[in-house]
């Protein structure tokens, strides 16, 4: 039918939607794909749905941004203008959410050691001399 268009007639192209990625249709920066990817290496489950990436990316972002937030704050406050470890330790304590959610984890080169009830145990001394030469 084409080959029957008279000369100098514009042909009439229907409008064809780009293709969109996942991400761009669930509005997210972090990449669904690889996400999806990860979930269907590592064999958490027999069955991995398809939004079930999308929802664990829009998570994982919106962790993210909230983590950035409190540790951009907390460099702000000491006059400083890169994000270190210690900024973002500072900052998890400043939010009490986070600071429960992140409790049993561990932020190297951060400088902070972390304090359990094990540490503040007294030390039994067997008789008085040890305790008093350590004392003195």
């Amino acid at each position: 039918m084409d080959s029957m268009l008279p000369l100098g007639q514009p042909r009439i192209v229907k409008d064809r939607r780009q293709p969109m990625s996942k991400g761009r249709r669930a509005g997210l920066r972090f990449p669904i794909g690889r996400i999806h990817r990860f979930l269907k290496k590592g064999h958490y489950t027999n069955r991995c749905g398809n939004m079930t990436p999308i929802y664990l990316t829009a998570v994982l972002e919106y962790l993210t941004a909230e983590l950035l937030e409190v540790s951009g704050v907390a460099a702000e406050n000491q006059r400083k203008v890169k994000i270190t470890p210690k900024f973002l330790i500072l900052g998890v304590k400043s939010d009490e959410e986070l600071s429960k959610f992140l409790e049993h984890v561990t932020i190297p080169k951060s400088n902070f050691i972390k304090r359990s009830k094990s540490n503040f145990k007294k030390k039994r001394f067997r008789n008085s001399q040890q305790k008093q030469r350590i004392d003195t």
